[in-house]
């Protein structure tokens, strides 16, 4: 069992090239978006359809409701279950955002070929920390790409004292990152798209801490139930 504690991650849809996806919309960001003209339809590659592996569709269509707990503890790093990827491309989009000695900070989500949606408590400083995509595992590099943050948007209510709250951001890198099987953006469906039936569950994946390590060497993955705000709220506190 693992506790992954980065945010991580949108997850894409069974219907084109993924698992199936998480939509929330914020009005009060949507709008902060637009009024700085930020466009990302542009940016998005075509991709040919994909899918994921038998072992996490056969998960994904499990009932996680009984597995939610009355109450977190005062101290939780974040998501609990999981175990390392058992496929090196299976989660193209995912991101390491680290310092420039390989300090790891943060995940994200690959966008679009220069966007990158990630934590507004991650503080992601351009010229202090790069961006590495393609990466299964930490200490290996043959199949990534290093790229420097142009910018960093974070979400104008997000209130620092309570960090879960608007608690997103979006990166923009320096230049586009070049497409290849290990490294493509999220594909997500319109919300209108998928069946109700289907927003169950969702997978989270990262490199956050387990119950031996700090930072696993290799991505981690774990699937989680999608709540409503009711629950979470309950949850939550």
């Amino acid at each position: 069992m693992i506790w992954v504690i980065s945010f991580l991650a949108l997850v894409a849809s069974t219907l084109g090239c993924g698992v199936r996806p998480v939509r929330v919309y914020n009005p009060d960001y949507a709008a902060m978006l637009a009024k700085r003209s930020v466009s990302l339809a542009e940016d998005l590659p075509k991709r040919l359809p994909r899918r994921l592996p038998k072992y996490l569709l056969d998960e994904l269509s499990e009932d996680l409701s009984e597995e939610l707990p009355e109450k977190l503890p005062e101290e939780l790093p974040s998501v609990i279950g999981g175990r390392p990827v058992d496929i090196d491309h299976v989660w193209p989009w995912q991101v390491s955002i680290q310092t420039s000695t390989g300090q790891l900070e943060c995940g994200g989500t690959l966008i679009s070929q220069i966007w990158i949606l990630t934590a507004a408590h991650c503080l992601v400083q351009p010229g202090k920390y790069i961006v590495v995509l393609g990466q299964y595992d930490r200490f290996k590099n043959e199949n990534s790409q290093v790229m420097e943050i142009a910018k960093f948007i974070t979400h104008p209510k997000h209130n620092k004292q309570t960090e879960h709250n608007n608690d997103i951001a979006l990166l923009k890198l320096s230049s586009p990152v070049q497409m290849t099987s290990f490294i493509s953006p999220i594909c997500l469906h319109s919300f209108t798209s998928i069946p109700s039936g289907m927003l169950t569950r969702c997978v989270t994946t990262g490199w956050g801490k387990t119950e031996t390590v700090l930072n696993p060497q290799f991505l981690q993955e774990a699937t989680v139930p999608i709540v409503n705000q009711t629950q979470c709220r309950r949850v939550w506190g």
